[in-house]
């Protein structure tokens, strides 16, 4: 585990005690970097759009509405923040890539993956291009729950993000002549509620996330954590968010 602080001050843990880069063959340090990469370009994102946010709205009515921050609200709220984060490590990008059963017979039905991109390490001169297929979940946790343990909605998640990204694999392996690596992100915002007892542990997520990887045999995994600098900072209704984490699952196919 180690904390960094980024261009605007924003501390982010990062925690690879349960990633193992040889699983994923010569793949290992790229994904490690993409992440690590990607989380800070969105936890960065949603800081400048607060910031952008307030300044815009700064004197009127609704200068107090804080219920517009993409990582506190649905998933598909998500989707402009990730692209935007996306494009600054590479503008090879794509939302929602269809793939059609007609094409791949395979297919029960028409699939597509939320995102795809090309990615290449820039401090690496003879490193290769790798295609990276992701795709997005989000979940809620709540801090003001007596016992720390997973939630069924995040277990039925990482579930769908498993059978999704089997899918994907089966079809997708011949876009181009580079490797290919899957990725399953989950966008976890920590809420409690100011006037009810809450768990107030920095490594709570962490450890519940770890528990729910143990007990669906995912054992390979990266997470990012960014500790908001102010509880009040984002809301949501009545909670407040201490701390927004982001997991992150690979899978490696490389070229025979």
């Amino acid at each position: 585990m180690n904390a960094d602080k980024n261009k605007n001050g924003l501390e982010i843990i990062f925690t690879e005690d349960h990633y193992h880069a040889h699983s994923l063959e010569s793949n290992g340090k790229i994904v490690k970097s993409f992440f690590k990469e990607l989380t800070t370009n969105i936890y960065n994102s949603s800081f400048d759009y607060t910031k952008e946010y307030y300044t815009i709205m700064k004197g009127t009515k609704r200068v107090n509405n804080r219920e517009k921050i993409p990582l506190v609200l649905v998933e598909r709220n998500l989707y402009s923040i990730v692209a935007s984060a996306i494009c600054q490590q590479s503008k090879v990008h794509l939302s929602e890539l269809r793939f059609n059963k007609k094409k791949y017979p395979s297919l029960l039905k028409n699939r597509s993956v939320d995102f795809w991109c090309m990615y290449k390490q820039k401090d690496t001169k003879h490193s290769k291009p790798v295609n990276f297929y992701i795709e997005l979940k989000r979940c809620r946790y709540d801090l003001n729950k007596t016992k720390v343990e997973p939630s069924q909605v995040l277990l039925n998640f990482i579930n769908d993000l498993n059978n999704q990204l089997k899918n994907i694999i089966d079809v997708s392996n011949k876009r181009t002549i580079y490797d290919d690596i899957y990725l399953g992100l989950v966008v976890v915002p920590a809420l409690y509620n100011a006037d009810k007892d809450q768990n107030n542990s920095n490594d709570t997520l962490h450890n519940i996330l770890s528990g729910v990887m143990n007990n669906h045999g995912v054992d390979n995994y990266l997470i990012s954590t960014w500790h908001l600098p102010t509880d009040d900072m984002f809301r949501l209704e009545k909670k407040q968010c201490r701390f927004v984490s982001i997991l992150g699952f690979p899978i490696s196919v490389p070229r025979e």
